[in-house]
């Protein structure tokens, strides 16, 4: 009987001992409290705590960068790249807009050069074959890396202006409105494609191409203004269209100065200076003898010119001597120099600095 009763307690035992471990889990003030506790020790801060101001202004610069790239690293890639997309555009030049329809046909004008504005098509028999080409000349908005030409030249459609890089054509500062077509020598029914620059410091310069029916190439440059970018300006091409290109050339002597020179085509393939035994100055200089000169007659007579005489330089040979006019009398005698640079005196070769006062330096 007291094994019977023992037995009984422990029964009763085990089942109370059960329902309260239900009870516990199931309780709902002990269910909230055990996960508030865990999340104040484990979890991170709700998103008001990370929205304070303070972290935000403390934060580097450098963090949010990453935090950028690492955001935008999880988008998936597109077809084409921005990142590509913007070197493309950076290594394409720009191209001035041009009015659309803008296209003109070469007639024989009644004179030359013939003016073209700037993404105009024009139509022209270039190579004399009876056959017409398409030429447009574009100005570039700016010059990719900062060097190279700031104009594109297609020829029949297609983009020729490599021509320009392997020729070492700079062509950096572009003219006003213009490109032109040229005919330098009416007998050889060949026109040319010019482009002027206008230089860093006034260095005036036009290139010239022509077109031998399956290339554009380059045949020379010329130092000077053409048609409307110099227009009655005493430094401005002529055409004779005889192959002659009347226009000015800096002189290597002495100082700062030019003559009037002329150049010519040759052989149909480039352009060359026509040499002169003497090149007059376009502009005379006055100066002032800084000490005794030595100068010279045409029939080699030496005369000493003292320091003090006043001097008007007419021109150069461009290498040994330096034609003047000595004020005091009228005569022409001529100065000269060495290694196109010293003037002679009677103790010696010296400095044009120290000869003369009065000369012109420009670069």
């Amino acid at each position: 009987m007291k094994q019977a009763l023992s037995l009984l307690l422990v029964l009763l035992l085990l089942v109370s001992t059960g329902c309260a471990a239900q009870k516990i889990t199931a309780d709902p003030a002990t269910e909230t409290k055990a996960p508030e506790t865990a999340l104040a020790a484990t979890a991170a801060p709700e998103p008001e705590t990370t929205a304070a101001p303070e972290p935000e202004t403390t934060e580097p610069p450098a963090t949010e960068t990453e935090a950028e790239v690492e955001e935008a690293s999880t988008e998936e890639p597109s077809a084409e790249p921005e990142t590509s997309e913007a070197v493309e555009t950076s290594e394409a030049p720009e191209i001035e807009a041009a009015p659309e329809g803008l296209e003109v046909r070469y007639t024989q004008p009644s004179g030359f050069p013939v003016l073209v504005p700037f993404n105009t098509k024009m139509y022209a028999d270039l190579n004399g074959d009876g056959i017409e080409e398409s030429v447009c000349v574009s100005k570039l908005v700016y010059r990719p890396m900062y060097h190279g030409p700031m104009f594109r030249v297609e020829l029949n459609g297609e983009d020729v202006s490599e021509i320009l890089n392997e020729e070492g054509v700079e062509a950096a500062y572009p003219g006003r409105d213009y490109w032109y077509i040229t005919d330098i020598y009416t007998q050889d029914n060949l026109l040319e494609i010019a482009i002027f620059d206008e230089g860093p410091s006034d260095d005036p310069t036009v290139n010239f191409f022509r077109y031998d029916g399956s290339k554009l190439y380059f045949i020379g440059n010329i130092p000077g203004w053409i048609a409307a970018e110099g227009a009655g300006n005493a430094y401005s091409m002529s055409f004779d269209h005889d192959g002659y290109i009347g226009s000015f050339m800096r002189l290597y002597v002495l100082q700062t100065w030019y003559s009037r020179v002329e150049y010519t085509i040759s052989n149909r393939e480039t352009l060359e200076l026509v040499q002169q035994k003497l090149y007059y100055a376009m502009e005379e200089t006055e100066v002032t003898a800084k000490c005794a000169l030595t100068a010279y007659d045409l029939d080699a007579n030496t005369y000493r010119i003292e320091a003090g005489s006043k001097l008007t330089l007419l021109g150069t040979d461009n290498d040994e001597w330096v034609l003047f006019r000595l004020e005091s009398d009228g005569r022409e005698l001529y100065l000269r120099l060495h290694n196109q640079w010293e003037v002679e005196t009677p103790e010696g070769y010296v400095t044009p600095y120290d000869a003369l006062d009065g000369l012109f330096s420009a670069d």
